[in-house]
C-alpha cells in the first residue's frame, strides 16, 4: 500500500485544523475543510478522490449520506466515547450518568447505519471504544488525537492568564463547575481563539468535560503541546500524562474555585508542571500520529 499523496480533514469546528501534520510530514498536501451540520450531503460529494486520505473528525455531527459519498480512503475519528465499559465511576449520579451515555448510544448506532451503507475505518480514542469496534468486526484503530506540530511555537499572552476554553453551547454538568469561578477568568470559545495561525494563547487552560463520563478534550492535547498549564476534569484515557505531574486536575467545583484561587495567589507556581506536559506531548505531534498510524514502512 503507497502513502497517499493528500490528506483532507473534515470537521464541524476550526480548532480541527490542528489535525492537520507539517506539509511533507509525511503527506505530500493537506488540507482542512469546514463541514457544518446540514451541509454534508451537499459539500462532500464534491469532493475529488485522487490518491487522497480522507479523516472526518466527530463524523457522527454528519449526515450518513455525506460520508456514503466520500471516495477513496475513509477514517472517521471518533474523539468522544463510542462505549463505556466502566459504569462505576458514573454509578453515583445515575441522572447524570444517563445523560452521559445517550451520546454513546447515538454514536453507536450511527455507525452501525454507516457501516451498513459502506465498509469504512474507525479511530476512536479509548480503549472501551476501541474493544466494542472490534467485537463488531470493524476496522478500528486507537489513537491518541493529532495536534499540528506548530501549535508549539504559539506565543503565549505576556500576563499570566486563566482561560476557560469552551464550546458553543455548555451543558448542565460543565455549568456547575465554571459557575463558581470568580470573574477574572475568563471564556474562550476554542474555534474563535484558532482563528488565526499564530494566537495569543492563555498561560492557563481550563478545559472542562461535557459529561460525567471521563474522556480526552482535543483541547487538553492542545494545551500540553502548547506548553501551557492544563486544569481539567479526570482525563480517559491519559496518553501517558499525568495528574498532579503534568496537569491539574479537579473533581469538584469546589475544587476547581480553589485551584484558580491559588494560580491567582500565586501565578508562577505551575511553569514546572506545563514544562513536564510539553515533553510528554510528542505523543500528539500530528507527523508522529500519522506514521504510526500509516500501515506502510515510510
Amino acid at each position: 500500500m503507497s502513502l497517499p499523496q493528500h490528506l483532507r480533514v473534515i470537521g464541524s469546528r476550526r480548532v480541527f485544523q490542528h489535525f492537520l501534520p507539517p506539509i511533507g510530514n509525511p503527506f505530500p498536501s493537506s488540507e482542512f475543510s469546514l463541514v457544518k451540520p446540514g451541509q454534508a450531503g451537499p459539500t462532500m460529494e464534491n469532493f475529488p478522490d485522487d490518491d487522497l486520505l480522507t479523516i472526518v473528525v466527530n463524523p457522527d455531527e454528519c449526515e450518513i449520506d455525506g460520508l456514503t459519498s466520500l471516495r477513496g480512503v475513509v477514517w472517521l475519528w471518533f474523539l468522544e466515547p463510542v462505549f463505556q465499559q466502566d459504569k462505576t465511576r458514573t454509578s453515583a449520579a445515575p441522572r447524570l450518568a444517563k445523560a452521559a451515555e445517550e451520546p454513546s448510544t447515538r454514536r453507536r448506532n450511527y455507525l452501525e447505519r454507516v457501516l451498513a451503507n459502506r465498509g469504512l475505518s474507525i479511530v476512536v480514542s479509548d480503549s472501551d471504544s476501541y474493544e466494542y469496534c472490534v467485537r463488531q468486526g470493524y476496522d478500528a484503530r486507537l489513537s491518541p488525537p493529532p495536534v499540528s506540530d506548530g501549535v508549539a511555537g504559539f506565543s503565549a499572552t505576556e500576563e499570566v492568564t486563566i482561560q476557560v476554553l469552551t464550546r458553543h453551547e455548555q451543558t448542565e454538568y460543565t455549568r456547575r463547575f465554571l459557575d463558581l469561578l470568580p470573574s477574572q477568568v475568563t471564556h474562550a470559545e476554542a474555534d474563535f481563539l484558532f482563528e488565526t495561525q499564530s494566537p495569543k494563547i492563555p498561560s492557563h487552560w481550563v478545559v472542562p468535560q461535557e459529561t460525567v463520563t471521563s474522556c480526552f478534550p482535543y483541547e487538553a492535547a492542545i494545551a500540553v503541546v502548547a506548553g501551557q498549564t492544563l486544569i481539567t476534569n479526570a482525563l480517559h484515557p491519559r496518553w501517558g500524562l499525568e495528574a498532579g505531574l503534568d496537569y491539574l486536575e479537579y473533581s469538584t467545583p469546589e475544587e476547581l474555585r480553589r485551584i484558580v484561587d491559588h494560580i491567582n495567589r500565586y501565578p508562577r507556581s505551575t511553569q514546572l508542571m506545563s514544562w513536564r506536559g510539553r515533553l510528554k506531548s510528542h505523543s500528539f505531534l500530528a507527523s508522529v500520529v500519522y506514521r504510526r498510524m500509516l500501515p506502510i514502512s515510510l
